[in-house]
């Protein structure tokens, strides 16, 4: 390939990179069509505006605390609103109304609109564009050492489930996966790992995970739990969280007999997504009176949630799980190759793209953690170096909105590349050196990024040269390998001038101009050695030894001439010729031109061959090469890509 073509080849290859980066989506799906003053009336209850404050944002991103009556909204914006109570604290939504001239007045305590869940949620509720006024009335906040994890309480709760009569199955945890017939026909498969329900009262500590199962012979009790709690307000209601696995959709809820509304709706994504947290659902039933039912102490809550797994519609969710767990996933320890491991490489979570439902946002891995180290969205949970407490495996995982785009930097270590990247059906875009993007699908999944050992490798085309091969010294490069490109130069007349004056003055004839060069090179994963990341080296701190099979010499005085940077400067480099290898082998520290000479004798004597007359030199080139049956298999076939 001629230098010219080369530097066109390249830039084609930037170009393409350029063009397969991922278009910067559209982040609002809607906005004010004009600059509003938009009234924003809050009142407290009590003294709740100690344990907490309304926030606001004009890009569903960046929320500020809200000091003043009157938001200044302009063209192309969106208002966002939340409760967020303070550390400690949590939100009681018993008597809080949420109202404008669009949804009309919200009672957040029964809302089905997903009002309440977006304005406790994390990301905020989106104000109907062009709303001029609203109004968040008896704002609630409660010391409560809140979350599901919260407080033990004076207060004794028995939480027993119990279901219907008949023969029935609710996600059971069983040995053996069962199909069960719903109410309108449809069969689903029950998997093992399923579960219905864990229960908190008033934020108590949540009940392990309770199913509720009885099929046929296979007849199971109830199960039932005791929590602690702490009375809420006058302590004639209590609210109940229902937490269930993501995979699973809560169809109806009764509590002591008593219907309830499920707290949303389960095929609207927003809100779906704002009730996600912990890998699962969290649902609250505000309002629940206390049960007059007292055994051993215990008030009872008889807990009956119809529950059936979601479909792959309705999935809004992908999960996925990498590590560079040598120690446990390395096929060259374990020899199974695990396709969650991505071994002898630097990993580093960049960014994700992901839509909740009312618009797409990208943001870094830095904006999804707060000040506080908290996740700013529920759904965008990950997680680095977690230990799986069976194996002591070192794993990562990340659960995020399916359709979303991941982009994480990918960089072996020296000597190791990445061979393949396959994420089955899903997509895959290729950006800056080491970066990969790809998109979530639904449910769980690893990353099949293959990464295997590569050794420096060479790319020769010219007719002067067979092979080449080339040995960097320790500590050259700490990522990626090295490849040598070999080819014909596309020199100037005056330059080629140049070589053969100074070729004259020194005793040589020239037979061929060379432009070697090297670079740093990162595969692409496509499956394809010569797509690849290349970062160009003109120079080394310490040489490298170079070995080229020229075209009809087989034990001449060779050197090269090197054209120093293509400047005005040369300089002669020996080569001495191994005849076993049939190579003529050399030192060199920069890359650019190089001419073949061959030094003009009276004697004609050849150079001197390794164990010859030269002992000393072609040992330490032996030595260098690591020569013997494998590094001679190296130079031989130059780890032709």
């Amino acid at each position: 390939m001629k230098r010219g073509k080369k530097i066109v080849s390249i830039l084609m290859c930037m170009l393409l990179s350029i063009c397969m980066m991922p278009a910067k989506p559209d982040l609002v799906k809607a906005a004010y069509t004009s600059a509003t003053n938009v009234n924003i009336n809050v009142s407290y209850k009590d003294d709740s505006a100690n344990y907490g404050k309304v926030q606001y944002s004009l890009n569903g991103t960046d929320f500020i605390d809200l000091t003043t009556a009157t938001v200044s909204v302009a063209i192309g914006q969106n208002l966002y609103l939340k409760l967020v109570p303070n550390d400690g604290c949590r939100v009681d939504l018993t008597a809080i109304h949420y109202q404008d001239a669009s949804v009309g007045d919200v009672a957040l305590s029964t809302d089905s609109t997903g009002v309440a869940g977006a304005l406790t949620g994390q990301n905020g509720y989106k104000v109907t564009d062009n709303v001029t006024e609203v109004t968040i009335r008896d704002i609630e906040f409660k010391q409560d050492n809140g979350g599901h994890n919260g407080p033990q309480g004076s207060n004794h709760a028995l939480i027993r489930l119990t279901g219907p009569t008949g023969d029935w199955a609710v996600n059971p945890m069983v040995r053996d996966d069962y199909d069960t017939v719903s109410e309108n026909g449809a069969t689903g498969s029950y998997a093992r790992y399923a579960y219905t329900v864990s229960v908190s009262v008033n934020d108590s500590q949540r009940t392990r995970a309770m199913n509720q199962y009885r099929k046929n012979s296979d007849l199971t009790e109830y199960e039932e739990q005791t929590v602690d709690y702490n009375p809420n307000g006058d302590g004639s209601t209590v609210a109940i969280n229902l937490f269930t696995n993501w995979g699973n959709r809560i169809e109806a809820i009764k509590i002591n007999g008593t219907p309830y509304q499920v707290p949303i709706n389960f095929d609207n994504r927003n809100q779906w997504l704002n009730a996600f947290t912990d890998q699962g659902i969290n649902l609250v039933i505000p309002n629940v009176p206390v049960s007059t039912t007292i055994e051993n102490g215990s008030e009872v809550y008889e807990v009956e949630v119809k529950v059936r797994p979601i479909t792959e519609e309705e999935c809004f969710i992908g999960n996925f799980l990498w590590t560079n767990d040598s120690k446990h996933f390395d096929p060259e320890i374990t020899g199974v190759y695990d396709d969650q491991y991505i071994g002898h490489s630097r990993l580093e979570l960049l960014s994700v793209t992901f839509d909740d439902g009312l618009e797409t946002r990208t943001m870094s891995i830095d904006q999804l953690i707060d000040e506080n180290g908290h996740e700013t969205y529920p759904f965008v949970h990950f997680q680095l170096d977690r230990e799986n407490f069976e194996t002591g495996a070192k794993m990562s995982e990340m659960v995020i909105p399916e359709g979303s785009w991941v982009t994480m930097k990918i960089e072996p270590e020296y000597g190791y590349q990445v061979k393949s990247f396959e994420l089955g059906s899903q997509s895959i875009r290729i950006g800056e050196t080491s970066v990969f993007s790809f998109q979530i699908g639904k449910g769980n999944f690893h990353i099949g990024a293959h990464v295997e050992k590569q050794s420096d490798d060479t790319k020769v085309e010219t007719e002067a040269v067979k092979e080449a091969g080339i040995q960097l010294a320790e500590g050259t490069l700490d990522a990626g390998s090295a490849r040598l490109y070999v080819e014909d130069a596309d020199v100037s007349d005056e330059k080629a001038a140049e070589f053969d004056e100074y070729a004259e003055e020194n005793g040589y004839a020239i037979s061929a101009i060379l432009d070697i060069n090297m670079s740093q090179v990162f595969f692409k994963g496509t499956g394809n050695s010569d797509d690849v990341w290349a970062n160009p080296m003109e120079e080394l701190e310490t040489p490298a030894q170079i070995g080229l099979e020229l075209e009809g010499y087989h034990g001449e005085m060779i050197s090269l001439l090197h054209n120093i940077h293509d400047g005005d400067e040369y300089e002669e480099i020996p080569l001495t010729y191994d005849e076993e290898l049939d190579m003529y082998v050399g030192e060199v520290s920069g890359f650019s031109n190089f001419a073949i000479a061959e030094k003009e004798v009276t004697n004609s004597n050849p150079a001197p061959k390794t164990g010859d007359h030269a002992p000393i030199v072609p040992a330490l080139l032996l030595f260098a090469f690591g020569l013997g049956l494998e590094t001679y298999a190296v130079l031989r076939k130059m780890n032709q890509a």
